[in-house]
């Protein structure tokens, strides 16, 4: 089957393809990334909650140890104790009286492994619960600092000292690391008095179990989830394989970055996550000194969120295939359609304006629009061309008639100058002066009627126009015109308001016996229309015929107002909708129009 690039099912399907397949594709990377980001920044968000919750969980379980080592060195029978082996008293008595002590206050919490008192004449007395041993201490000795060192930098600490773990012994198979609280011994009768440390040692596995709080018998964490503290030296407080307390000791980086990098290096080395992709996050608590680190193995994750992202393009792929094959079934109705009214326009272009295009029910509701459409367009066409021959045959007729209507402006112009000096020599100068402004009037009316002129222009015709009025009406009006000379160079279009004041004249004054007014007008308003003023104090007009000359609904039969009506339109013609159009009048008193028309 021969593919036709360029025929409409081609264009439609390859559009089809491009507007929906690729913006669809987009979009599902797009929420692919989206959705990664968002995994990323709950995790982080989680990751940030988890740490700030195990930090709270840490202090508030020292916090217990810290009280029972605040029992021990601020308690008086201790204190009174090593005050005697300080000075050689009984020996004996006070070494067994501080050891009963010990085991007492060692028995009340399992995770106390030892605790050991470093007295300041260089007596060491403990209980050590692993080894129940009273020579030996389990992890005096695997400190790197001797007993001397130890005394002297806890006791020159007010507050309490946290020793990071290390391991101490192995007992029974099962290796202890321990970490420690200490604190030197304060009497409070001589606060400054140097008698000795109490040191605490705790199973590390109680650090490990409150940082892992999901961990399943306190040796399995659940898996993709660790948390495990270093202290400021790089040292490991706690950590998921003991192991790794023993032998770790993290280069101290010169940024947060760094850390991140050597918390992943002891992360992959201990067999903790395979691959690379967990995230690192940590919280420095300031009072303990220590950093809590939280690693989660992300690769879960992202393996479901790129399956369901595969899923996704699988689904739009086969969507796509299916939408394709209705295209294909669903446009060979309407490209055949097409060719029909394709063929039908043909013949039109050819001349053939009786074409039309059959109806057929299989059509799509456009084409069936389409054809109707043009089959009306071409009975339109029918019609124009019909009136086009009117119009031209009007045309000739029309053009004939003003070659025609040439000569009689030139005869009546050479008429009324026969006239004129007819009535010069039988000296009746009042009838020539009358004849001249006839003459100027005629001449100005008809050369371009509808040309712009300045507004002294219109207003010297005016007043040739009023004149021939007053003549004709025996004076029996006045009139004033008052225009600004600034304003006298402005643009308008001619007679634009002569109808206004025949008006006035002929039907204002109509049955009023009282002298006659006109005001004629002429401002100039702040936004730059001219504002043009008609005003008499003749009989008025009624209302109802004001609104229909305002709505220009007024009956053109009416003889009275036709050529307000007329000047209205001309307004509207020449000026658009920015002209303005008022009447007002009240019957008996008289009758003002204002016009307002842009300045020019």
């Amino acid at each position: 089957m021969r593919i036709v690039t360029n025929s409409l099912q081609f264009r439609l399907i390859s559009a089809f393809c491009l507007i929906s397949i690729l913006p669809l594709v987009f979009i599902n990377l797009m929420s692919y990334y989206n959705t990664t980001g968002i995994v990323q920044e709950n995790t982080d968000e989680l990751a940030e909650v988890n740490l700030v919750q195990t930090d709270k969980s840490v202090r508030s379980t020292l916090a217990a140890y810290e009280d029972l080592l605040f029992q021990l060195y601020t308690g008086d029978d201790i204190v009174n104790d090593v005050d005697e082996l300080n000075a050689g008293g009984n020996e004996a008595l006070a070494v067994n009286q501080l050891r009963r002590t010990l085991r007492g206050i060692a028995n009340i919490k399992d995770s106390i492994q030892c605790i050991t008192i470093i007295t300041e004449s260089g007596d060491i007395i403990f209980y050590d619960k692993p080894t129940a041993s009273s020579i030996k201490n389990s992890w005096l000795d695997t400190m790197n600092l001797t007993s001397e060192e130890l005394y002297d930098k806890i006791s020159n600490e007010n507050s309490t000292q946290y020793i990071t773990t290390r391991y101490a012994s192995s007992f029974s198979a099962k290796p202890y690391y321990l970490f420690h609280l200490a604190h030197r011994i304060v009497d409070y009768n001589s606060i400054h008095r140097q008698l000795g440390v109490i040191i605490i040692s705790i199973d590390e596995r109680l650090l490990h179990e409150v940082c892992n709080q999901n961990s399943v018998d306190g040796d399995d964490t659940l898996p993709g989830n660790v948390n495990f503290i270093v202290d400021d030296e790089g040292r490991l407080v706690t950590f998921p394989v003991q192991r790794s307390i023993e032998n770790t000791v993290l280069p101290i980086p010169e940024s947060e970055n760094g850390w991140r990098e050597s918390y992943g290096e002891l992360i992959e080395g201990s067999g903790l996550m395979d691959g690379d992709n967990f995230a690192i996050h940590s919280l420095r608590d300031d009072l303990l000194g220590w950093s809590f680190v939280n690693v989660s193995d992300q690769s879960v994750v992202f393996r479901q969120i790129e399956a369901q992202r595969n899923l996704m393009l699988l689904a739009v792929f086969l969507s796509v295939a299916f939408l394709i094959a209705v295209i294909i079934l669903v446009t060979r109705h309407m490209t055949g359609s097409i060719k029909n009214i394709v063929a039908a326009m043909k013949k039109a272009g050819a001349g053939d304006l009786a074409v039309r295009v059959r109806r057929d029910r299989k059509m799509p509701s456009e084409m069936e629009t389409i054809t109707d459409q043009f089959n009306r367009m071409m009975g339109q066409m029918n019609k124009l061309v019909e009136e086009v021959k009117m119009v031209s045959a009007r045309q000739k007729d029309a053009e004939i008639t003003a070659l025609e209507a040439q000569i009689n402006p030139h005869f009546l112009y050479n008429t009324l100058d026969t006239i004129n000096w007819m009535a010069i020599n039988a000296d009746q100068y009042e009838i020539s002066s009358a004849i001249g402004a006839l003459a100027r009037i005629l001449r100005y009316g008809i050369d371009k009627s509808n040309s712009i002129v300045t507004l002294r222009e219109e207003m010297e015709w005016l007043q040739q126009y009023i004149f021939l009025q007053q003549t004709r009406l025996k004076n029996t009006f006045s009139y004033e015109l008052d225009v600004p000379k600034e304003l006298l160079d402005c643009k308008i279009h001619k007679l634009l308001f002569q109808p206004f004041v025949e008006n006035a004249i002929l039907h204002g004054f109509e049955g009023v016996r009282r002298h006659h007014i006109l005001v004629v007008k002429v401002q100039k308003r702040q936004n730059g229309f001219l504002r043009i003023i008609v005003k008499d104090n003749g009989k008025g007009i009624q209302e109802n015929k004001i609104q229909e000359i305002k709505s220009r609904l007024l009956d053109s039969g009416e003889k009275d107002h036709i050529g307000m009506n007329n000047a209205i339109e001309r307004l509207r013609m020449y000026y658009g909708e920015e002209a303005r159009f008022d009447i007002k009048s009240q019957v008996g008193e008289g009758t003002v129009v204002i016009i307002e028309i842009p300045g020019k």
